[in-house]
C-alpha cells in the first residue's frame, strides 16, 4: 500500500496483494535489502521481494516448530522457534542456505517466540525467566570452548506500603510462569461465550483479561455482569477505557489483581487463556466453584475437571485453528 496526500485528504492505494498465510500473532518479519524474510503460521520462513510481493523462496521446512521470531544481522538470519530451536541461515534471496542449528538447553515451553537480540557481538536469548548469552564472534571458534557460567539474580517485587522484599530463587521457582498478552480472536471469544451458554443472570470472570475483550463481549451480547482480572497496569487502563467507549462500564469491572488470588465463589462462568502451568495452579480452586459453574479455556485444558465438550474453531481473524474446552463443575 502507499499513502498519498491530496490537500486535506489522504488516499491509500493498493500496490499488490499476496495471500501468504502469514502469522498474525507473532512478530516475525525483517527487511534485508529489497527482500522481506517472514514466517507462515506453521513456523516456516519465506523470502519475498517487498516491492512486488513475488516469492523468492519458501515456505522452507525446518527442524524448528511452532511460532517463529527472526533477527537479521551481518548478512545472516537468526530464527528462534517456540520449541526452543535456534537456526542460523544466510540472508540471501537466491535460496535457503542453513548454516547451523541448536536447541536451547532445558527449554521452557512457550506459546510464542521471543525475539533474539545481538549486542556487542553476543547473541542474547530469553527463555522464560532465564537470559542466555552466546559468543558469536568469528574468533570465538578459534578459542577453547569456555564452560558456561550461570548467574542467578533475585527478583524484587512490591511488598505493600512497607517497601520491597527480595524473593529467593526457591520462592521464585514455586511461582507459576507469567503469561504474555496474546489476544483471543473475536470469533473465538464468541464461541467461548456461546459454549458456556452465558445468560443475563450470570456473572462472568475472565482471568488474565488483557484488553478486556471477553468481558466486554459478554456484557454487550448477553447483558450480564462481567469482571476482568489483569495484573498489567497498562492493559487495565486500556480495558477500562474500552468499557466506556463500548458503553458497558455499568456492567463490566476491570480489577488489577493476580489471578491466583481471585475469589472465584461469586462467578457462574470463568474464562481462561493462560499457560498450562497457570491452569494447573488454578485447577484446585476451579474444582471448588459452585455446582453448575462453567469454565471455558482457550487452547489449553485443565486436568481434574469434568470436560463437557471440545470445539475446534477455524478463526477467520487469525487464519488458524483454535481449541476451546468447556468444563462444568459437577453436583456433589
Amino acid at each position: 500500500m502507499n499513502v498519498v496526500r491530496d490537500g486535506k485528504n489522504v488516499a491509500v492505494n493498493q500496490i499488490y496483494h499476496q495471500g501468504q498465510g502469514l502469522d498474525a500473532f507473532q512478530d516475525c518479519t525483517t527487511l534485508v535489502g529489497d527482500h522481506l524474510y517472514t514466517g507462515l503460521r506453521e513456523g516456516f520462513p519465506v523470502c519475498l521481494a517487498w516491492k512486488t510481493g513475488e516469492k523468492a523462496w519458501g515456505p522452507q521446512r525446518m527442524e524448528g516448530r511452532g511460532k517463529m521470531a527472526i533477527l537479521a544481522a551481518d548478512g545472516c538470519l537468526y530464527f528462534r522457534h517456540s520449541d526452543g530451536r535456534m537456526t542460523l541461515a544466510q540472508a540471501t534471496p537466491e535460496k535457503y542456505v542453513e548454516r547451523g542449528t541448536f536447541v536451547i538447553p532445558d527449554h521452557v515451553r512457550t506459546i510464542g517466540a521471543t525475539s533474539p537480540v545481538i549486542a556487542g557481538r553476543r547473541l542474547y536469548l530469553r527463555d522464560d525467566n532465564r537470559l542466555l548469552c552466546y559468543d558469536i564472534r568469528a574468533e570465538a571458534l578459534q578459542q577453547p570452548a569456555a564452560k558456561p557460567r550461570a548467574i542467578s539474580l533475585d527478583v524484587i517485587t512490591a511488598a505493600g506500603k512497607d517497601g520491597t522484599v527480595a524473593l529467593s530463587n526457591a520462592n521464585r521457582e514455586s511461582q507459576p510462569p507469567r503469561g504474555v498478552f496474546v489476544p483471543t480472536p473475536h470469533d473465538v471469544v464468541k464461541q467461548m461465550l456461546d459454549l458456556a451458554s452465558v445468560k443475563k443472570s450470570d456473572v462472568v470472570y475472565d482471568l488474565g483479561s488483557g484488553d478486556g475483550r471477553i468481558v466486554i463481549a459478554a456484557a454487550k451480547e448477553f447483558g450480564c455482569k462481567a469482571i476482568g482480572y489483569e495484573i498489567d497496569a497498562e492493559l487495565v487502563a486500556l480495558s477500562r477505557e474500552q468499557t466506556k467507549t463500548d458503553k458497558v462500564d455499568n456492567l463490566v469491572t476491570i480489577e488489577r489483581a493476580d489471578v491466583m488470588t481471585v475469589d472465584l465463589a461469586p462467578a457462574d462462568v470463568v474464562t481462561l487463556y493462560l499457560l498450562p502451568q497457570q491452569n494447573e495452579k488454578l485447577a484446585p480452586r476451579l474444582r471448588k466453584m459452585k455446582p453448575g459453574s462453567r469454565i471455558v479455556t482457550h487452547q489449553f485444558g485443565v486436568s481434574g475437571l469434568t470436560l463437557e465438550k471440545t470445539v475446534i474453531v477455524e478463526s477467520k481473524e487469525s487464519g488458524e485453528k483454535h481449541t476451546v474446552f468447556l468444563y462444568v463443575v459437577p453436583t456433589p
